[in-house]
Formats: structure tokens, C-alpha cells, sequence
């Protein structure tokens, strides 16, 4: 994985939420009670968690538009499930298994195992030969900014059974770091 371009389109979504945030927030549409991300499309939560005292949430968005483009994890954090902060993304389309116009990260969850957080989703890419998805998975922490960084990513390529899918996820929550 490339945390440098993870990095760099994180960063890019930062800039671009940034800019539009002031015009967004006083949008007459804008909710009071359901969440919305700071800006862009919104389409479906994804892991739903509480991890070291707080709650988590994290779902798919476009940053860049009204309407559905290469998906993007946004990331929320309350300690009251009423109160959301939102953080930078916690991913960002930046493999060739999810980095396309039409794909990025879908769907997914995350999940606690001894202590750490991962996220788990399925990578989307049109590279020549036609939609592919992938399972991939990616282990963060927070740093001092208690901004989630990747720190790496394991992909599931070709499982066609449940047994041999659970077998690789253990392996890949064991991995040393």
C-alpha cells in the first residue's frame, strides 16, 4: 500500500471539505438531528464502533460533489452519539485495487481485535477488464492528533470459501507490525 498517495488524497478531501465548510453549514437543508458529513454525498454508514472510550463512525462519502463519485471513508467521533466530530477521512481511494472514478472503498465495517482498530472493506477498481472488487482490510491508530493513520493493508484476493476468508483475516490481525 501507498500511504504516501493514502496520504495525499486524504489530505486533497481535507482541503476540499475545508473550503466548502463555511458555505455548507449554513445550507437551509442542512440537518439538526441526523448526521451529515461536512460536505459532499453522503451514502451509507460503515463501521460502527466504540473503541477506547469513544464511539466511532464511519461511512462512505464523495468530498468533492453532491452526487456519487470514487467513494471515500469520512470519520466521526462522539462520546455521546449526539455530538459528532468529524475528523479527517480515514480512507481515501489510493490502490489499484480501489483507486477509479467509478470505484474506491465500499462497503465494510470495523472492528476491535486485542486493543487495535481495523477497517474492513471492499476495494473497487476498473482497470481495463471490467469492474473488480476486492476484501481488504487496513489496521489504523491514532496519533497525536487523534487522527486514525493507516498502517497497512492486506488484501483478500480470490476467496471463494467462508473458512479460508476467516483463516486470512486472523492471520492478517495477527501480522507483526
Amino acid at each position: 500500500m501507498s500511504k504516501t498517495i493514502m496520504k495525499e488524497n486524504i489530505e486533497k478531501a481535507q482541503v476540499e471539505i475545508g473550503e466548502k465548510e463555511s458555505i455548507v453549514k449554513i445550507g437551509k437543508m442542512r440537518q439538526d438531528f441526523h448526521f451529515m458529513p461536512q460536505t459532499g454525498w453522503l451514502n451509507d454508514p460503515n463501521g460502527l464502533v466504540c473503541y477506547k472510550g469513544q464511539y466511532h463512525y464511519f461511512y462512505q462519502f464523495y468530498p468533492y460533489a453532491g452526487f456519487w463519485g470514487s467513494m471515500h471513508w469520512g470519520h466521526a467521533v462522539s462520546s455521546d452519539m449526539l455530538h459528532w466530530k468529524h475528523l479527517p477521512p480515514a480512507l481515501a481511494p489510493s490502490e489499484v485495487y480501489d483507486d477509479h472514478y467509478l470505484g474506491g472503498c465500499f462497503s465494510g465495517s470495523a472492528i476491535e481485535y486485542n486493543g487495535k482498530l481495523y477497517l474492513i472493506y471492499t476495494g473497487a477498481a476498473n482497470n481495463g477488464d471490467g469492474l473488480k472488487q476486492c476484501q481488504c482490510i487496513r489496521s489504523v491508530f491514532n496519533d497525536e492528533e487523534r487522527n486514525l493513520i493507516v498502517n497497512y493493508t492486506y488484501q483478500f484476493a480470490n476467496m471463494e470459501k467462508t473458512e479460508v476468508l476467516a483463516m486470512k483475516l486472523r492471520d492478517a490481525l495477527d501480522e507483526p507490525e
